[in-house]
């Protein structure tokens, strides 16, 4: 997928790293990729045999797991600076910082001295990767399901909320990019999770916290326990392994309890964390 030459390969900068770093800030659409490597802008759409080896060498370079699906597939790419719909389904930001100079980082903090959320798209996200940014590095990140929650919030609390990133659901890649980036900020920015206590809401709870160290917030069985309880749970939830009991207790009790439900409670931590 990447040519490079036996002499550009012997040079120290040549690692897996540097040539992931330098895709990365190299960041272009995979069809103007394709042009450019093979003279053809199609060269590269999902469904060929060049197609499928050369994704699954980017989801070998940038050193995640591949999952043969469109959004996998989207998501490998992204990883190593490729843009696949890079204005769909952005990211929903809320006060998060930022110390840089880069264009991203000046409306980071346009949006934050308004207390207003921000939507951000791929293409925002690759152009000023979070990383870079030094007022992350091991800052307290909340992160939601619901966009519900980010609405109360500005609302609420504006700018004296926390820093908070919703995912909108099962996370696509212009959500996973961030949190991919806010996790490397220098240190690490810390990420603090809150979802559904439904099935769904568990796998999505299970994968943030598995893949990008998150920690929970507020999801233990206790949590559950004292929460207003909705309509009946439809599917036996997935294990819990940050709380073990918490699956018991879903299982026992076999009700749904909605992010919107604790609100209040998510607000508090929030405005405490600030």
């Amino acid at each position: 997928m990447i040519p490079i030459t036996k002499e550009r390969a012997a040079q120290p900068g040549n690692s897996r790293r540097a040539r992931l770093a330098r895709l990365r800030e190299e960041a272009e659409p995979r069809a103007g990729f394709a042009a450019r490597l093979f003279g053809d802008a199609h060269a590269l759409d999902a469904g060929s045999a060049r197609a499928t080896l050369a994704v699954r060498a980017a989801a070998r370079l940038a050193g995640m797991p591949f999952e043969d699906d469109a959004e996998g597939r989207r998501s490998a790419w992204a990883a190593v600076g490729i843009y696949l719909d890079e204005l769909s389904t952005p990211a929903l930001f809320l006060n998060v910082p930022a110390a840089g100079e880069s264009a991203l980082a000046q409306l980071l903090r346009t949006a934050a001295r308004a207390g207003e959320p921000l939507h951000l798209s791929l293409r925002w996200l690759m152009r000023d990767p979070l990383h870079r940014d030094p007022a992350l590095n091991g800052r307290a990140v909340f992160v939601c399901e619901n966009p519900t929650i980010v609405a109360l919030a500005a609302r609420q609390l504006a700018r004296s909320c926390a820093p908070l990133v919703c995912v909108n659901g099962q996370p696509a890649t212009p959500v996973k990019i961030p949190l991919r980036q806010l996790a490397a900020a220098g240190a690490g920015a810390r990420l603090r999770y809150h979802g559904d206590f439904a099935g769904k809401g568990i796998e999505i709870a299970r994968a943030v916290i598995a893949d990008f160290g998150a920690a929970p917030w507020r999801m233990s069985a206790d949590d559950y326990l004292a929460a207003p309880q909705g309509h009946v749970l439809k599917r036996p939830p997935l294990a819990t392994p940050w709380c073990p009991a918490l699956a018991e207790e879903m299982r026992k009790e076999r009700r749904v309890v909605h992010e919107e439900a604790v609100a209040n409670l998510l607000l508090a931590d929030l405005v405490e964390a600030s």
